[in-house]
């Protein structure tokens, strides 16, 4: 009954950012009605060396948190990964950093959409290289992610 009273549960968004050594920092998201998905300040932390139990636990847990906070309905001058990683701005917060999107759709699983970072253009996903995933693969689905994103230039 959820479902087909509140759209936006039929479908969540993590951003995973991970860093070059190791690092991910997993984003939860929230459904704006101005702005869409948006990111909340709800984030887990991996430390380099994670187990993919660690990783699929920390999956599962960032998205249960989506649509827990209410997002920002307009667009803030400082960002998530900003505040989080002491920049003023989004732009310097993931310099060096990979993004991957974590999509959960019902009755579709999961979707991992790698990205490629290039300088003007920001996060460009490559839709060629979606993997698609049930939750039992879901941290080897994101680990394929992470080779498949890359940075060509910041």
């Amino acid at each position: 009954m959820k479902l087909f009273l509140f759209p936006y549960l039929r479908y969540k968004f993590v951003n995973a950012y991970v860093d070059k050594l190791g690092n991910m920092y997993l984003v939860s998201t929230s459904r704006s009605k101005k702005l869409g998905s948006t990111e909340i300040d709800y984030i887990n932390i991996l430390e380099s060396g994670y187990l993919d139990f660690k990783l699929q636990e920390k999956l599962i847990d960032s998205f249960k948190n989506c649509n827990s906070l209410k997002p920002q309905e307009v667009i803030p001058k400082d960002t998530v990964m900003g505040r989080f990683m002491g920049f003023k701005t989004y732009l310097r917060a993931v310099k060096g950093l990979k993004l991957i999107e974590i999509s959960w759709h019902y009755n579709q699983g999961y979707v991992i959409t790698p990205t490629e970072k290039k300088k003007g253009h920001g996060y460009i996903h490559l839709e060629k290289q979606k993997i698609n995933s049930n939750e039992n693969a879901l941290a080897a689905a994101v680990r394929r992610g992470i080779d498949a994103s890359r940075i060509t230039s910041e």
